[in-house]
């Protein structure tokens, strides 16, 4: 059964680029819609299957949350190509992700 081994939240972009490099694998997920959760988070799942691990992140897109892209990806351009960049700039490049379908759910 494949299940979440950690989780992290983040208000903003800012928040979560200050991650550390050791998560640049992961998934950024992000829920633009809803106000009372993160706006951005990482997550590991252990991969077992493939029907336990689509359930094990079900929970996150019943929340609103929805993949983006790499996190590797998402923390180079900011952080390499623009340093600098505002809490809106890192939204708007992560919202153009999910418009171009560049990172398919």
């Amino acid at each position: 059964m494949s299940e979440v081994e950690w989780e992290r939240g983040y208000p903003d972009a800012l928040a979560l680029l200050a991650e550390d490099e050791r998560v640049r694998d992961e998934t950024v997920w992000v829920n633009f819609t809803h106000p009372a959760e993160p706006r951005y988070l990482l997550h590991a799942v252990a991969y077992r299957d493939a029907g336990s691990y689509a359930a094990a992140l079900e929970p996150y897109r019943k929340r609103g949350f929805v993949p983006a892209m790499p996190y590797g990806e998402l923390a180079y351009d900011a952080k390499t190509v623009r340093p600098g960049m505002t809490a809106a700039e890192v939204d708007s490049v992560v919202q153009a992700s999910l418009d171009s379908d560049a990172w398919p759910e």
